[in-house]
């Protein structure tokens, strides 16, 4: 069938922590979707009156009234049935990024006629440190936002695929990549090797490393709070609303602040009525945005360091390093990147904000076939958690470790605890930490049905499985009591 890329094209979503970016696949080259003008929408939901409002317009109005407006959500995503507040009503995380998914989706349909834009298909990001619950949540969101999902990617892996070097060469290539990616919610560093022959394009991951807690909206409250320290500001007496609508302007200014200092070495904040009846005006330095980042910068450090560490690789052994992510374009983050790796090697010609979106319209078209490439293309990926069981008390029993070669599997049997035991719970957790209150739990094997029998007579097999995409899959087998179930968390 011919593919019809204004139509029915196969379109990238990079659902991130700040911002969003869509894009499609037009035959030859991915494609960033610019609606309304935009090529990053605000991942900002405003909720009042039973009516949501998405993207820049959210951001606007909750300037004004900061208690309808939720941001970050994407850090919300290991938590299913959390409920955040947003005015007097609560939603869950996968409700509000599904609001999100739609909004960003819904304004490419509204560039066409009605019924004449239908996607041939989805591919969603997520950060490659995310767990198998986060990235379930994830797609549940997009399902709920009625989108055709056909694919779930690690971002590393669509700013490989953007990275694009095979497109139109024959060439051979040998490269060890890292792949940088701090956004506003989350820090990633990824490394692999990427092998170009006349027949293969292989991307195989030596090692990953991160922290689903780290990005750009701690650096902006760090700064805030250095702001309001510096210049003798306290909001905490005035009116609740009054100090809600303070906050957000400093903020605002904030963040602009930090974005100039990206290319300069001082950013001028001013914002009206702050304190109420005065105007603020006062300069932040390069230097002393780098003062409120310190140990934030130490983390960055050892992440990355741990991260070429893992990969049994020297500094010389990286060639390149992609960027992305709208933090990772920060001054000193360049500085990190050179202590670590040497400089002279990130890759300029690619956008951090457009990367991840365009490479998941890439990775998009090769799923459906679209590519139009006669190159076989092979992902390897690892895991970036280990994953085990809880037992008696608090002891993490790990069953499959971190780093292996996905698909992975791992089985063991287990036996009824109690005489006559018909039911069952096993609870998984995914972390590094010997205790599970320290990991986070993924969901719990609930087994029914079992056939009554003394204890420890009964052999329950259990297969854990991590997928491609880092999911997991759960077998349950008892033949006796004739169970034989899968669980995906």
């Amino acid at each position: 069938m011919t593919y019809d890329s204004i139509h029915h094209p196969i379109v990238g979503i990079d659902l991130g922590t700040t911002y969003s970016v869509i894009s499609r696949w037009d035959g030859n080259k991915a494609d960033v979707y610019c609606p309304k003008g935009e090529y990053l929408v605000p991942s900002a939901v405003y909720y009042d009156k039973g009516k949501f409002i998405v993207g820049k317009a959210a951001k606007d109005r909750g300037v004004m009234f900061p208690e309808n407006l939720c941001i970050g959500i994407k850090r919300h995503m290991d938590y299913k049935d959390i409920k955040i507040q947003i005015g007097d009503s609560t939603f869950t995380p996968i409700e509000l990024s599904a609001e999100i998914l739609n909004h960003v989706y819904s304004n490419v349909v509204n560039m066409f006629p009605k019924d004449e834009f239908n996607s041939e298909g989805v591919v969603i990001t997520v950060p490659y440190y995310f767990r198998a619950n986060q990235i379930s949540n994830t797609e549940a969101a997009a399902k709920k936002a009625g989108l055709n999902v056909i694919g779930i990617l690690q971002e590393p892996i669509a700013a490989a695929f953007a990275y694009g070097l095979y497109l139109d060469s024959n060439e051979g290539k040998n490269e060890n990549i890292l792949v940088f990616d701090l956004g506003g919610g989350t820090f990633d560093v990824t490394i692999f090797s990427l092998k170009i022959d006349d027949t293969k394009i292989c991307f195989n991951t030596l090692a990953s490393n991160g922290d689903d807690r780290l990005g750009g909206l701690d650096f902006d409250n760090e700064i805030y709070n250095y702001v309001l320290k510096r210049e003798g500001l306290d909001f905490s007496t005035l009116p609740e609303k009054q100090k809600n609508i303070c906050k957000s302007k400093l903020m605002e200014q904030i963040v602009s602040a930090k974005e100039r200092l990206a290319f300069d070495e001082i950013a001028y904040i001013q914002a009206i009525d702050i304190p109420p009846g005065s105007f603020l005006e006062c300069a932040l330095t390069l230097e002393e945005l780098n003062g409120c980042l310190k140990d934030y910068c130490d983390k960055i450090r050892s992440i990355l360091k741990d991260a070429v560490d893992f990969a049994n690789l020297e500094p010389d052994d990286i060639h390149k390093v992609i960027k992305i992510g709208g933090s990772s374009k920060m001054l000193i983050m360049d500085e990190i990147i050179g202590e670590i790796v040497g400089k002279g090697k990130v890759y300029g010609d690619i956008d951090p904000d457009l990367a991840v979106s365009k490479g998941a319209s890439i990775y998009g078209a090769f799923l459906n076939d679209r590519m139009g490439t006669r190159k076989d293309i092979d992902i390897k990926l690892i895991n970036t958690h280990p994953l085990g069981v809880k037992t008696d008390g608090d002891e993490f029993v790990e069953l499959i470790p971190k780093n292996v070669m996905l698909p992975y599997e791992q089985s063991l049997t287990f036996v009824n605890a109690e005489d006559n035991e018909t039911d069952m719970e096993i609870e998984v957790y995914q972390g590094i930490h010997d205790l599970c209150s320290k990991n986070k739990k993924i969901g719990t094997i609930e087994i029914k049905g079992l056939k009554p029998a003394p204890k420890e007579t009964l052999d329950i097999d259990i297969t854990f499985k991590i997928n491609l995409d880092q999911t997991i899959d759960v077998t349950v087998v008892q033949k006796d009591s004739g169970i034989n179930v899968t669980k995906r968390f």
